[in-house]
């Protein structure tokens, strides 16, 4: 093989591991799906408005005399005019216990998206933005934010704001970690405090699958490192390759 051929050969190995590298890297790609941008082409649509679009949780919950393990799925089953859409909502808890997502079908907006556990446009954007979200502000007064919390649940690795206070009236404390990508919230904790001398009740959701786009992964430092490391190795191949032609 000449010096020309064996350059060019090095080159298009480059090439295939990059693009390997970009595929297969979750926070280098823009994490968008085929199916996600074509159903989201206006900028007031949220990145999770879309048919099929779903968030499944694990569910535990536990006090002094008592622990329960279940889950909750929110699934978006059709999209309507005006950014309307109706959702279908299933859980394997009973009436008795803590439900976050009414169970049963039901019907929201983009702008409201109820049951569906994820922000909408513009309470995303106060979240970025540093604030928190005005539908909080009411429901959590004194409610706290800290920024860029790297939070870890079965569906991934996901950088998050996390929501966070008491509420002395509810006798509760809670704290909320919502995607800062798609606003879905990733991991959910509640201890609610129960009347004196029978202590608290401690419930934790946490993300276990969704096809929403979501935002960058600690993962993704990983395999930048992983890709540094095969393209160097190619490249110092390719120079002993070239030093051992001249010779």
């Amino acid at each position: 093989m000449s010096k020309k051929y064996a350059v060019s050969a090095t080159f298009v190995v480059l090439l295939v591991l990059l693009l390997m590298l970009v595929n297969l890297a979750p926070g280098i790609s823009t994490g968008t799906t085929n199916q996600q941008m074509s159903s989201s082409t206006s900028h007031s649509t949220p990145k999770w408005g879309f048919k099929g679009a779903y968030a499944n949780y694990s569910y535990s919950a536990s006090n002094a005399s008592k622990k329960v393990s279940s889950y909750e799925l929110v699934k978006i089953t059709s999209i309507g005019s005006g950014g309307s859409f109706t959702m279908d909502t299933t859980t394997g808890l009973n009436s008795s216990e803590v439900i976050f997502f009414s169970p049963g079908v039901s019907n929201a907006t983009f702008s409201n998206p109820g049951n569906f556990p994820a922000l909408n446009i513009t309470g995303l954007s106060q979240l970025n933005a540093g604030r928190i979200p005005s539908t909080f502000t009411s429901g959590f007064p004194g409610a706290k934010l800290k920024k860029n919390v790297t939070v870890s649940t079965t569906a991934g690795t996901f950088i998050a704001d996390e929501i966070y206070g008491t509420n002395k009236t509810e006798n509760l404390s809670y704290a909320m970690f919502i995607d800062t990508t798609s606003g879905i919230i990733a991991k959910l904790y509640l201890k609610i405090d129960m009347t004196p001398g029978t202590g608290s009740s401690n419930v934790y959701m946490n993300l276990t699958r969704t096809n929403v786009p979501m935002g960058s992964s600690g993962n993704s430092y990983i395999w930048i490192i992983v890709g540094g490391v095969i393209i160097a190795s190619v490249i110092a191949v390719a120079g002993v390759i070239l030093i051992r032609r001249r010779k």
